[in-house]
């Protein structure tokens, strides 16, 4: 069972933590249990669902991208908008996404933000650009990439991914895009166990 502070936290990104112990909501509950590893475990340790690695390069290295947030945050978010969504984002995306990093206890001001637009950005005051090779640099430790590619709707493990940096690798993980998750919140289980995942590898990097 949860404890009141898992329950709070998986409430506040809209997944209900009262489930009925069937065989399939055990093995779930078992599954979610089980991705609470300390950081030092294999990030591309992945299950058959969750498919391979996969890697943020899809886009190229100076990939242009509209910059918003804490620019001196640990954490990166990126936002693949080349198939559709808005930026800055609606009001219900912009509503789960709060409702998420409250529940690892971060919040929209404290982190990096970047969108990949389907045209290119124009460089403005009000919309500032940079590369998203640039911003995979330090301070950056971790980033969670939306979008991309369709992700199994029963996929329940942690999707790693990796995005370039100039020396290295930036790690991170990948989940739907926020409007996904509200059109099917079945999937906010695997939202659930990945954003434990990020708050765990940033509280021991």
């Amino acid at each position: 069972m949860y404890n009141s502070r898992q329950i709070q936290c998986m409430e506040a990104i809209g997944l209900v933590p009262w489930v009925r112990r069937t065989a399939d909501a055990q093995i779930l509950a078992e599954q979610a249990d089980a991705s609470l590893q300390p950081a030092s475990s294999p990030v591309n340790s992945l299950s058959p669902t969750a498919g391979i690695p996969i890697t943020a390069k899809e886009q190229s290295d100076d990939q242009a991208v509209v910059v918003s947030g804490d620019t001196k945050s640990a954490l990166l978010l990126i936002f693949d908008l080349q198939d559709g969504g808005a930026w800055p984002l609606n009001k219900e995306d912009d509503a789960l996404l709060e409702g998420m990093l409250r529940a690892i206890g971060m919040s929209k001001a404290s982190v990096c933000s970047c969108a990949i637009l389907q045209d290119a950005p124009v460089l403005s005051a009000e919309r500032p650009s940079a590369s998203l090779q640039s911003l995979c640099q330090s301070p950056r430790k971790r980033f969670m990439y939306f979008g991309g590619d369709a992700i199994a709707a029963d996929t329940i493990d942690p999707i790693p991914m990796s995005q370039a940096a100039t020396d290295s690798a930036l790690d991170g993980w990948r989940l739907p895009t926020l409007a996904k998750l509200r059109e099917e919140p079945l999937r906010k289980r695997h939202a659930w166990v990945t954003l434990k995942k990020l708050r765990s590898s940033l509280d021991h990097n």
